[in-house]
């Protein structure tokens, strides 16, 4: 479902991204959040002799992906807009310490993605991403359901940033360290969401490559 390799991402490599992030002037704003596009194009000189180590890096697509900042957490989603598998690549660049992303076991299948919202907001989202109001428990597109509470609501979430509890009801799923140096690998369709915010403010850059993570894996981190 996911992989994390711990402190592998050197202190110059991030404030490099960070540089790069700072300088820009161009970026796809939203409510709280702001957004760099292309990354790969922009960082693959420094990441990829780093990325290559764990897993097989050489197809990258169309360069999905972001570096992003933002003051409020994302909500529930996927990034599976593709109708073929792609992984997510996170590198968590600037945060406070605790900062958790929580990684979901449930999915949905490869060619459309979806946010699941327990408020009727009115941001705006790419045009491929569906906001939807239904409760996990009630999507027949979300695909291993379990029949209890949310296992990570209690430690790692709230009422202020994701709504009442019950909305996450069938969720099963691992908090993971959103640590600056960390690496953090999953498959794009699985359902995540930022845990409780512990900062104003976190950076961090989004990657995409294709394929499933079990398959992309190089052999010794499978």
């Amino acid at each position: 479902m996911y992989k994390v390799f711990e402190d592998v991402i050197p202190e110059e490599v991030l404030l490099k991204i960070q540089f790069l992030f700072e300088t820009e002037k161009s970026f796809d704003n939203r409510a709280y959040s702001k957004r760099l596009k292309k990354p790969w194009n922009l960082t693959k000189l420094f990441l990829e002799p780093i990325l290559s180590k764990f897993f097989d890096c050489s197809n990258n697509g169309d360069d999905s992906g972001n570096i992003y900042s933002h003051h409020e957490g994302y909500l529930l989603h996927t990034d599976c807009e593709f109708k073929f598998p792609i992984i997510n690549c996170n590198i968590p660049v600037v945060s406070e310490e605790d900062q958790k992303l929580i990684i979901f076991e449930q999915y949905i299948n490869y060619g459309t993605t979806k946010t699941w919202s327990p408020w009727n907001l009115e941001t705006k989202l790419d045009e491929y991403n569906q906001r939807v109001l239904l409760k996990p428990s009630e999507d027949k597109d979300i695909i291993g359901l379990v029949d209890k509470d949310c296992n990570v609501y209690d430690d790692y979430m709230d009422e202020y940033n994701h709504g009442p509890k019950d909305f996450y009801y069938g969720l099963s799923g691992k908090a993971v360290d959103w640590k600056p140096g960390n690496l953090i690998l999953f498959d794009s369709n699985h359902l995540h969401i930022t845990g409780t915010m512990k900062s104003n403010n976190k950076l961090g850059c989004l990657l995409n490559f294709n394929g499933k993570l079990n398959e992309i894996l190089k052999n010794n981190y499978s």
